[in-house]
């Protein structure tokens, strides 16, 4: 893909020692007063990191004013400059680094612009309280990413433990980054997981603490996806647009935007992007794949569109792109089939039991049993697009059905099993690898405490009065000698009633997890703390919970 239109650069300097250093780009001078040393930087790589591109300087305390960078194409084009004044900023102390953000370098070369993977050599000098510089260094050049952050208001906790949401663009141009790739992005996470004027959709809505979000700006070309049927009139097509995830509009009977047979154009609702690409992208962003739980592409297009795979894709300019997302969603991340029929479906299903939870091809859809009869829960005839019969959906209705509608119980519960397989209800606790004597306090940390509950047992037994995320062993008044202490925590939405929601009624261990600590009691109890053992073990008795709902 080449550009014809200036192409904005971002270096990262990282500091370093005399040692491995090939060709120093700059030497720094002390200022007046200061000892003489000389720290070299070298260009470690090309920043993939946009606006918040960064120099690292190691140094011994001098203030750096003004650089001067310029770069020539090593396959031909003019070379430019680019002169950035940095903030004055004084190091902390001998040896530490200092950190600048810096203006981001434009290309101003003639040519073609600037294509993937064209080598570039990159030279800097300095001025002010830095020498001139020398050396130069090789970078390759990819041309499409811009910067990745975790947005502000979304890092809820270790990625370890959460789930990871990746927002990818296709179809933003650089200069739509902060305004139409923002908005579209958040404007989903407001309808999904609720904001101060919008409640949220079930389930993702309680479960926002379980999340962490991440922006990976991906600059293109041009605006909009590939809609193939669009020609003039000797038949060449109009409607193809140069975009860094070549985002297509695709007919239910076709798989590329080279497979287009002239179907009507109404039938192009199936919006995808080449997925190689993409998975690229978050490879260049070194993101970890164990950490791609959640990926998510907004295509800057009006048109209605969207499909689920790796990717949930949608149309983000569209009217009805936050009702689209989250039925996508159903699918990259919840593994539902589609439960709506094609217009003229007549076909009947004959194959094996469909993978997805929410279908089936058994007549009594023993597969959702435990839900039957409960929010119009039953045995519907239909689904997967095209069947009209031999297969079977839970309920007339839901969102995998038509977008506008929540997800039905079993859709829901899918959901949450699915956050469960990423994140544990447990964030941390005391560290129980080795016997405890006469400890103050156990403790646990939850992921949300207005999701997960903690029960405290004591040998086994249920104590009653302690709930929450610290018990105190001299609150029972235990007697001399060992003792094992146990914390169950859980997700109150596989209990019934007033205690939860209900939305979990299978795989309940999942949302479950228990932490035991062996503890020493080296004392007798004091008669004082027999009267208060007495109203404990009345405690166990009265408990709303009893051992048989709690286990």
């Amino acid at each position: 893909m080449r550009r014809s239109t200036p192409f904005v650069l971002g270096l990262v300097f990282i500091g370093c020692g005399l040692d491995g250093v090939a060709a120093p780009l700059l030497s720094v001078v002390p200022e007046s007063g200061i000892a003489n040393s000389t720290a070299l930087v070298s260009l470690a790589s090309f920043s993939r990191t946009g606006d918040f591109d960064e120099v690292f300087v190691n140094n011994t305390g001098k203030r750096i004013y003004d650089l001067q960078f310029g770069f020539t194409n090593l396959d031909g084009d003019a070379g430019g400059t680019n002169s950035s004044l940095f903030q004055s900023v004084q190091s902390a102390r001998s040896g530490s680094s200092l950190q600048f953000q810096t203006m981001d370098f434009s290309y101003a070369g003639g040519g073609n612009g600037i294509a993937p993977g064209q080598q570039f050599r990159v030279t800097a000098s300095g001025f002010g309280s830095i020498g001139a510089g020398g050396g130069a260094s090789t970078l390759n050049v990819t041309p499409t990413v811009g910067g990745t952050s975790l947005l502000s208001g979304w890092d809820s906790g270790p990625s370890s433990n959460r789930v990871d949401l990746w927002f990818l663009g296709d179809g933003y141009r650089g200069a739509d980054l902060a305004g139409a790739f923002r908005t579209h992005a958040t404007s989903l996470l407001d309808y999904l997981f609720g904001s101060k004027t919008e409640a949220g959709q079930a389930p993702f809505r309680r479960y926002r603490n379980f999340f962490n979000v991440h922006m990976v700006d991906v600059i293109s070309n041009q605006v909009g996806a590939d809609k193939p049927w669009l020609k003039d009139p000797a038949g060449n097509p109009t409607g193809m647009v140069d975009t860094a995830l070549n985002g297509c509009y695709l007919s239910v009977n076709t798989v590329t935007c080279a497979e287009y047979t002239g179907i009507e154009l109404e039938d192009y609702r199936l919006l995808y992007v080449d997925q190689a690409r993409a998975d690229a992208v978050l490879d260049e962003r070194l993101v970890d794949a164990a950490l791609r739980e959640m990926r998510v592409v907004t295509v800057n297009d009006s048109r209605y569109g969207g499909a689920g795979g790796a990717y949930a894709v949608y149309a983000g300019g569209n009217a009805q792109a936050r009702e689209v997302a989250i039925h996508e969603l159903g699918h990259a991340f919840g593994q539902l089939g589609d439960e709506y029929l094609e217009p003229g479906a007549s076909q009947t299903y004959a194959g094996p039991e469909p993978a997805p939870v929410n279908l089936t091809a058994d007549p009594t859809c023993a597969k959702w049993s435990v839900w039957q009869g409960t929010e119009n829960v039953g045995c519907e005839a239909g689904g997967e697009r095209f069947y009209t019969s031999g297969i079977y959906r839970p309920t007339p209705a839901s969102r995998m059905s038509d977008s506008r509608l929540p997800f039905d119980p079993i859709g829901r519960e899918a959901l949450i099993h699915q956050i469960y397989t990423y994140v544990d209800p447990l964030d941390r606790y005391l560290d129980n690898t080795a016997v405890l004597r006469d400890p103050d306090t156990l403790w646990v940390d939850v992921v949300d405490p207005a999701v997960i509950d903690v029960a405290w047992f004591v040998d086994g037994i249920l104590a009653g009065g302690a709930r929450g995320e610290s018990f105190d062993p001299d609150l029972l008044g235990l007697g001399e000698g060992d003792h094992v202490i146990t914390a169950r925590a859980f997700d109150t939405a596989i209990t019934a009633g007033s205690d939860g929601p209900d939305w979990v009624r299978r795989d309940k261990d999942l949302l479950t997890q228990i932490v035991s600590w062996n503890i020493v009691v080296s004392g007798v109890p004091e008669p004082a703390t027999v009267e208060l053992l007495l109203v404990s073990l009345l405690g166990w008795v009265a408990t709303r919970r009893s051992p048989a709902r709690a286990a």
